[in-house]
């Protein structure tokens, strides 16, 4: 075996979870095990087929089709056969596709005591989301409780300022961008487009429940609703069909068994099949790109007019289950690889979403080592996006798969206050993007909603009908898609930026939030001191390249952060007056040109904008903050280079808080 073989093999088992609201627990497989194979020589595909033996390994199902040189082999028994594929000499790389069974989630208080014992933490609890987005530019009727779109500021560091950034972009791909949902598929709904590019790779497979029943997974009904109104709640089991091959329909619904009888052979066997629909995808969807301006629901993120989902179908409605394979086949045929016997897709995906996620064993996940890698550092090569939620397991997701596979841009989660969300997995070292993950409200079907009509699981719309239902989500599986949807506005500024640049842009624009507001150590530092804030409008700026740009400027006391006793022990030795009108103003600098900067800083007593014209100049710095007192009601900064100025960046004295001594 050589030594990549040795490595793969070594990272066999890998687990996926949907990030919402599940953790992940593997399941035992119903009757076999299937592998990824990566063939030595591409000329013996021909020589495999079904029923025939590798090595003493029986060989049930063979797929000749390849994905980035990856095929799919079934075996015949549940026992692992990696060491006999791979001294067959047929392969290089053997890793098990592991099929996975996703349990309910923790509770989240059993979750908040997990992060209290790493961290006492706690941020100010002031309420000001006081929302500046003018609520008549939408006729949405939902956008008001959408706070998280708003401008990010103190006290609302989760704020994305994703409207002010759509405000602000330059599409210049000269058309929506698009972006690829690998999940449970969709659902139609008022307030979602139909997507017209759809992927399913699932074939019907044998599972088996908590009973240990066995039974047919990603299943059809003969008998379904076409008009998808909720006529097909029970289906027959002479009408059930099995999908045994790949198609293009992306919907969000199958069957399992809802009653059992025992046959003439004492056997229990399936007298009635429920229907199943999960919902997960049409949440993460409706996050991104919902219908603007219809009068009903929510914004989303960047909305449909900005936007256009593609649905890759990877996780069964019924039981959360997903291969490994399906996941890394979605990915292929998002970026225009053709799939026999399957519609190719319109046009490749600028961003590829992947809100699914769990903790695996900790191997090696490079290029070259690893099948995910691989599909993920392909799709970068097409000029597609990989982003993945970090999971919900408070723990810290280095092991975590696919999300730690190189070339992906991670998403964890934080409150509408900036604080490391209660759930959210995070990184000790490796740098990492966190988004609004807490109560996102979003377009919302499920099993109960399609069953009982009766509003069961939502909050908001008329939910006694399918289609007008919308809930609030919660977990890294909405972090990701708002990432992505700051990925998406970044490719419409500049589409020429590889992945790993739009990460830096991300990166470097997202705020730090290591101290709140009223002067403690956050849990976001504490666990995860290089993760930082998503802040959309400052990743367009920085987009923008070679235009002179500033960030939003920045106030707070120069004493923020320091302890009572340091600050009653300067206020001893200074003076209340002197030591508490001291400020530090700060701003970020996207420029990407050669020269380098230099920033005018003014103040001016006034209650409109600072007019410069008329303004103080305070100073003259080539670096990015300054010492200012408290004599001007507003401060402003403007960077100059080559005889070119930015815009101004503007700031008030009431925006900085003060320490409780101070007041």
């Amino acid at each position: 075996m050589n030594e990549i073989g040795n490595n793969m093999k070594k990272i066999k088992n890998i687990a996926l979870i949907v990030s919402s609201t599940i953790l992940v627990a593997m399941a035992s497989p119903a009757t076999a095990e299937q592998y990824l194979v990566k063939f030595k020589d591409v000329s013996n595909l021909n020589r495999v087929s079904n029923g025939m033996s590798i090595n003493g390994v029986n060989v049930s199902k063979f797929e000749k089709q390849l994905f980035g040189g990856y095929s799919v082999i079934k075996t015949s028994s549940p026992v692992d056969q990696t060491d006999a594929l791979v001294s067959s000499g047929y392969f290089d790389f053997v890793t098990i596709d592991k099929k996975i069974k996703l349990p309910q989630l923790d509770s989240e208080a059993t979750m908040v005591s997990n992060l209290e014992k790493k961290t006492s933490s706690v941020a100010n609890p002031k309420d000001v989301h006081l929302n500046s987005i003018d609520l008549n530019k939408y006729s949405d009727p939902l956008s008001i409780k959408e706070l998280y779109l708003d401008e990010q500021r103190p006290y609302a560091m989760g704020n994305t300022s994703a409207i002010a950034a759509q405000e602000i972009v330059t599409n210049n791909l000269g058309r929506k961008v698009r972006i690829a949902v690998v999940d449970t598929g969709y659902q139609p709904h008022e307030d979602m487009e139909i997507p017209k590019d759809q992927y399913n790779p699932m074939i019907s497979d044998y599972y088996r429940d908590k009973n240990g029943y066995i039974y047919r997974s990603m299943v059809g009904c003969a008998t379904a609703d076409p008009t998808n109104e909720g006529g097909d709640v029970f289906c027959a089991p002479e009408n059930i069909v099995t999908k045994d091959v790949e198609n293009n329909n992306a919907l969000d619904k199958s069957w399992k068994p809802s009653s059992y009888v025992v046959d003439d052979n004492g056997n229990p066997v399936p007298n009635e099949y429920k229907v199943c629909v999960h919902g997960h995808g049409t949440a993460v969807g409706g996050t991104i790109a919902s219908i603007r301006g219809n009068g009903v629901g929510v914004s989303s993120v960047l909305g449909s007019n900005n936007a256009e989902l593609v649905y890759v179908k990877v996780l069964d409605s019924c039981n959360d289950g997903a291969f490994l394979s399906d996941i890394i086949k979605g990915i292929h045929w998002s970026v225009g690889d053709h799939f026999d016997g399957v519609t190719d897709i319109s046009s490749p995906v600028d961003v590829i979403n992947l809100s699914l996620g769990g903790m695996g064993n900790g191997g090696l996940c490079d290029v070259g080592f690893n099948a995910m890698a691989d599909a993920v550092a392909y799709a970068n090569s097409k000029g597609a996006v990989v982003v993945a939620s970090t999971g919900n397991s408070a723990l810290e997701a280095t092991a975590a798969t696919p999300v730690s596979c190189h070339g992906i841009i991670t998403a964890a989660a934080n409150t509408s206050n900036g604080e490391l969300a209660p759930f959210s997995n995070y990184y000790n070292s490796r740098k990492n993007i966190s988004a609004i993950g807490q109560d996102l409200l979003t377009p919302f079907v499920n099993t109960s909603v399609y069953v009982s009509r009766n509003g069961v699981g939502g909050v908001e719309g008329d939910c006694n009908k399918i289609t007008n239902c919308y809930a609030y989500y919660t977990g890294t599986s909405l972090s990701a898609p708002v990432i992505s949807s700051a990925v998406a506005l970044i490719k419409m500024e500049n589409p020429s930026l590889k992945a790993e640049q739009i990460f830096d842009i991300l990166y470097n624009t997202a705020s730090e939030y290591n101290t709140n507001e009223v002067g403690n150590k956050t849990a976001l530092y504490k666990l995860s001191k290089n993760t930082r804030l998503l802040n959309m409008k400052d990743a367009v700026l920085a987009a923008k390249a070679y235009e002179i740009h500033l960030g939003d400027a920045k106030i707070e006391s120069f004493l923020n952060g320091k302890s009572d006793n340091y600050v009653s022990q300067m206020i001893s030795d200074f003076g209340k007056n002197n030591v508490c009108s001291k400020y530090v103003l700060t701003w970020k600098d996207f420029y990407k040109g050669s020269n380098v900067l230099t920033y005018n800083v003014y103040g001016q007593n006034t209650t409109g904008d600072v007019d410069l014209n008329s303004a103080t100049l305070i100073g003259t710095t080539d670096v990015t903050t300054t010492l200012v007192d408290g004599s001007y009601s507003k401060f402003a900064v403007i960077g100059c280079a080559g005889g070119n100025c930015s815009a101004v960046s503007q700031v008030n004295l009431s925006d900085a808080v003060l320490p409780k001594l101070c007041l």
